[in-house]
């Protein structure tokens, strides 16, 4: 039973090693030849039959052998190279499964091994992704324990181990390394330092940085293309009429499955090779010469970084290093004589022998060579600010087939009241950043609560895993959350620009970041048309809506009064008055029953909101999610249509309590809507409804991005103006989520607005609308400071121009109060550089 093994599947010519028994090194070392251009076949038919790979596969490409009939056919052969470049995904039932193909291809070369190490390329297109994506094909039943080995690294290990006496004295020195595989040259070069081992020095190599691929001209897929072209001529000028009319009719089969053109690619000989024709006949594939390698131009010495110049020694190996022709001419190309003293050559084998090495010395506790993680860093608070701490510092050595462990050294803590906890990772060796949250409001936290960061990566595998732990809040003592690189949101912003992002978080303590508008227990007191909210809610909850969706006059009555309850911004000096309450408050004073936060208003001397409020709200709010479904069955249906608007329309007005389904079906209606397709539904419950409920980073960019498509359709409308003024005036970050384009079109629609011919009984509410969202895109200075100059812009100048007009105007005919000249001559500091950051913005939204 081999304990440990070592494997080099390339594609191109594969190779095993391995060893009987794992406690010692074993001398005799077995090298198995796992084929040139190998592969696994299918004893039977379908995704699920009986797999056998190694050389016996290799053998019978056209159903050579006895007893192998005729699993030479294309749906009962894959390829090793196929497999190792297949995506990741669930497999055709019809067709092999890649990680079971490769798992086959490992026993087959060596049998009964329990772990070992396998050798992949070093370069930047084979990142972590990659290495994940192989680990988890990897991760079959009864499959061996894999880990991951540089190929460049598993050739030094490997000439080492063949050349003990020799290496020992390159300690110290520079090595670069050539790998000349089926699909291009691996170049990378490493340091080989001497270390401490079990019985005595040994020597290791250090890996500074990643390695690179040339691939094209350089592969040796296109040796082997260029002598399967010629086999084509060859069997074209035959005067065997089977073989030319075979190869006319199924030309792929016959020649790029045949192993000639990999063979002499390959520096072998290629005895002649039978081939079975599609009658069962069998025929001699024509004896073809030995390729000559085609001119290979100079490499530009920059696209090497100093790789070769800089090495003290440089080893050419990997699985066509035997093919002297192509040695040659890659060197000559990469500007190194034939005669150079550094150059030294290595076997084919060289990266399975590596990689058995790796295995032995992990096996010892013997250094198996070092390696550098990327940096990794991760948001916090240090002293109140928002910053990036270091989980991984930059150029960390570690040693390689080892896990790296580390805990970030700031504090983490989750917030007494905190709904969601949200995190940022930044890789150096990606260009942006990933954004992560986790919604915790069915355990909001009572009271402040550490949290343990910690980081575990082994050098060359998958990704690092950080890991979010805390001793005292329940759910993450349970069940840690980690935290998956593939899974989190690419966030294409800056570092810079997610800190200012968080310290406006830090600076409001809430999440999403809100600009909130409180609202007011005396609106809970009576709802329109008489009873308090309370009493509203209840109705709703007593309400079962037909299943066939018609919905009758007394239903959709209850409905409207649901809607009209929460929708409404109440005067509540005049509330106080009607009810007798003994409340004073302003005059001007208006409030929702909700403040924009989803929050419900606090109680006040002499008035206490009822108890049953948030329960009633949560009851309705969750019936609202299951009658919003239901109705969606049934838009067909005009009462049914109508009830379903009602709806959404009701819980948009909740604001932040609004339940998921609501921005589902928001979202899917307005996409109708702007395909052009009338779905019933008024366009202010759509659009001023995605205004009010957007608060994700994504849900703020994909609302105004439906926003300004339907906008563009046709003249912008005030339904959509309003939308955009509150996306960019309750959140104060929305300004940073516009694309240039709509920063432009909203400045432009807006002055369209104000120039256009506006009703004088509505002008003040749609005025304010503007001031708003022109207002609000003042912010938009953040990302681009020479926005709204009205130097450089002349939507600015227009706007500027019918402002100082529309104040003379609306004086004139005495719409206009004192507060509105105040909002408007704000704006008009503002465009001018003289105001500050336009909050005025929390003061113009109670008129709108």
């Amino acid at each position: 039973m081999t304990g440990l093994a070592g494997w080099d599947l390339n594609g191109g010519w594969d190779w095993a090693a391995s060893q009987d028994s794992e406690a010692v090194p074993s001398i005799a070392i077995r090298l198995v030849d796992g084929g040139i251009d190998p592969a696994v076949v299918c004893l039977q038919p379908g995704s699920g039959g009986s797999l056998v790979g190694g050389a016996a596969a290799t053998l019978a490409p056209h159903g050579r052998g006895g007893g192998w009939g005729d699993v030479g056919r294309p749906d009962r052969r894959l390829r090793i190279a196929d497999a190792l470049a297949a995506p990741d995904a669930f497999p055709d039932p019809h067709t092999i499964d890649p990680g079971r193909a490769l798992v086959t291809a490992l026993a087959a070369m060596a049998p009964g091994a329990r772990a070992g190490f396998l050798a992949i390329p070093d370069h930047d297109g084979f990142d972590e992704e990659h290495r994940e994506a192989r680990l988890r094909r990897l991760r079959q039943p009864r499959a061996p324990s894999i880990t991951l080995l540089w190929r460049p690294i598993a050739v030094v290990l490997g000439w080492i181990a063949r050349n003990p006496e020799v290496a020992l004295p390159w300690g110290g020195t520079r090595v670069a390394v050539l790998v000349l595989g089926a699909q291009g040259v691996n170049i990378a070069d490493m340091l080989l330092v001497k270390d401490q081992g079990l019985r005595g020095d040994v020597l290791a190599p250090e890996r500074q940085r990643p390695g690179v691929m040339l691939a094209g001209a350089w592969a040796g897929r296109c040796l082997a293309g260029h002598t399967a072209a010629q086999t084509e001529i060859a069997i074209s000028r035959s005067h065997d009429g089977l073989l030319r009319e075979a190869f006319a009719e199924r030309r792929l089969d016959l020649v790029t499955q045949a192993r000639t053109p990999w063979l002499m690619a390959s520096g072998q000989t290629a005895p002649p090779e039978p081939i079975r024709l599609p009658n069962g006949v069998w025929r001699l594939l024509p004896k073809v010469s030995t390729p000559s390698c085609r001119y290979l131009p100079a490499i530009d010495p920059m696209e090497l970084d100093g790789r070769l110049t800089g090495a003290d020694h440089i080893l050419v190996a990997g699985p066509f290093v035997e093919n002297a022709a192509w040695q040659r001419q890659v060197l000559g190309a990469l500007g190194v004589a034939a005669d150079d003293r550094r150059v030294v050559i290595g076997a084919p084998s060289d990266a399975a022998r590596g990689c058995l090495e790796a295995a032995q010395r992990r096996a010892q506790g013997d250094p198996i060579y070092f390696d550098h993680l990327p940096q990794l860093e991760i948001n916090a608070l240090v002293d109140g600010d928002p910053k990036f701490v270091t989980l991984i510092a930059k150029g960390e050595r570690v040693r390689g087939g080892q896990p790296y462990r580390g805990a970030a050294a700031s504090d983490f803590a989750l917030p007494k009241g905190a709904s969601a906890v949200q995190f940022y990772l930044i890789k150096e060796d990606k260009p942006w950043p990933r954004h992560w949250t986790a919604d915790i409001s069915a355990n909001v936290p009572t009271s402040t609560h550490e949290l343990q960061v910690t980081v575990e990566q082994e050098p060359g595998q998958g990704r690092a895993r950080v890991t979010l732990h805390s001793d005292s809040y329940a759910p993450f003592r349970t069940q840690p959350h980690h935290l998956d690189w593939d899974t989190m949101t690419v966030i294409e912003r800056s570092r810079d620009d997610i800190l200012r992002e968080l310290a406006d978080a830090a600076a409001s303590r809430r999440y999403p970041n809100a600009r909130p508008f409180p609202g007011h227990g005396l609106a809970w007191s009576a709802a329109p048309g008489g009873g308090p909210v309370c009493e509203v809610l209840q109705a709703y909850l007593d309400l079962q809506l037909p299943a066939d969706g018609r919905i009758p006059v007394g239903q959709k009555r209850i409905l409207d009064r649901l809607v009209a309850a929460f929708r409404q911004k109440h005067a509540l000096a005049f509330l106080s008055r009607k009810f007798g309450l003994p409340v004073q408050v302003d005059e001007d004073l208006r409030a929702y029953c909700l403040g924009t936060d989803g929050t419900l208003p606090p109680s006040i001397p002499g008035i206490d909101m009822p108890d049953a409020a948030p329960v009633l709200l949560d009851a309705a709010l969750a019936k609202a999610e299951q009658d919003i479904a239901a109705l969606a069955m049934h838009q067909e249906v005009p009462s049914a249509r109508a009830a379903l608007g009602t709806l959404l329309n009701f819980t948009t007005w909740c604001f932040a309590r609004a339940p998921n389904t609501t921005a589902t079906q928001l979202r899917a209606i307005a996409d109708r809507e702007i395909a052009g397709i009338p779905t019933g539904i008024n366009f202010n419950v759509i659009f001023y409804g995605l205004g009010r409920i957007s608060d994700s980073d994504d849900a703020i960019r994909a609302a105004f991005d439906r926003l300004h498509r339907h906008a563009l359709q046709g003249k912008a409308k005030i339904h959509h103006l309003r939308g955009i003024g509150l996306l960019l005036a309750f959140r104060e970050r929305a300004a940073r989520l516009l694309t240039p384009r709509q920063a432009d079109d909203f400045l432009r629609w807006g002055g369209d607005a104000l120039a256009g011919e506006i009703e004088e009984k509505t002008y003040k509410q749609l005025f304010a609308v503007l001031l708003q969202m022109i207002g609000a895109l003042c912010r938009y200075r953040m990302v681009n400071p020479d926005f709204m100059d009205r130097n450089t812009c002349r939507h600015t100048r227009n706007i500027y121009q019918l402002l100082k007009a529309a104040n003379v105007h609306l004086s004139n005919n005495n719409i206009i109060n004192r507060d509105f000249a105040r909002f408007s001559n704000a704006i008009l500091d503002y465009i001018d550089s003289k105001g500050s950051s336009p909050n005025i913005l929390i003061n113009i939204t109670s008129y709108t």
